[in-house]
């Protein structure tokens, strides 16, 4: 089944698979909706790659001995 609707905003959905056979180019940012277990459904970013991978960047200063880098609780 193919669905396609274009809202009053100017947003266009489509709920089948989509494929381009030739150059596509996007203004603005980018996002997959993934369903998550804890946090509902969430727009998340990924870098550019051949496949998904999601990222999430932090920035600590260790302490001497000290080796705990804490994760955001989603990406576990």
């Amino acid at each position: 089944m193919f669905y396609i609707s274009n809202d009053v905003a100017g947003a266009v959905e489509i709920r089948a698979d989509l494929h381009v056979n030739e150059d596509f180019t996007v203004s603005g940012s980018k996002s997959a909706i993934v369903d998550t277990v804890y946090y509902g459904t969430r727009k998340m970013y990924a870098v550019e790659s051949p496949d998904n991978r999601f990222v999430a960047y932090t920035e600590h200063v260790l302490e001497e001995s000290e080796h705990e880098i804490i994760i955001e609780p989603m990406f576990l």
